[in-house]
């Protein structure tokens, strides 16, 4: 599969890996309400990212991108997701976000990664 997707560069035709890495990027980290065309759909990750217990927030956080794949990226099917909040030394935490699927018409096990960072005040 093919498609037309907004990157760093411009408008970009990407596909397999690529393409859903680009796609998920904007569905997780698009805030609620945000995205452009429906505001009906929107992510909640960004405001769990920043509550304090870190355990807490990376559970929810996978159940939000369960939720969120299966909802609106119906030709993936999840295999695993991981989270991950990790203290860093210079005053910072690193998220980390994996989301292991099969894109069903291809059989293909792709595994998107994502990582942000967050700032301790």
């Amino acid at each position: 599969m093919k498609g037309i997707c907004l990157t760093d560069e411009g408008f970009k035709i990407l596909e397999g890996e690529a393409l859903y890495q680009n796609r998920l990027e904007r569905l997780f980290f698009t805030p609620d309400g945000g995205h452009l065309g429906n505001s009906h759909i929107g992510s909640l990750i960004n405001d769990f990212f920043f509550e304090q217990n870190d355990s807490i927030a990376a559970a929810e956080i996978i159940d939000e991108a369960e939720y969120l794949i299966s909802e609106y990226e119906p030709d993936l099917n999840i295999i695993e997701i991981r989270a991950e909040i990790t203290p860093n030394e210079n005053g910072t935490d690193v998220f980390f976000l994996s989301v292991k699927c099969e894109i069903k018409s291809t059989s293909e096990i792709i595994e998107p990664k994502f990582y942000k960072i967050r700032e301790i005040v």
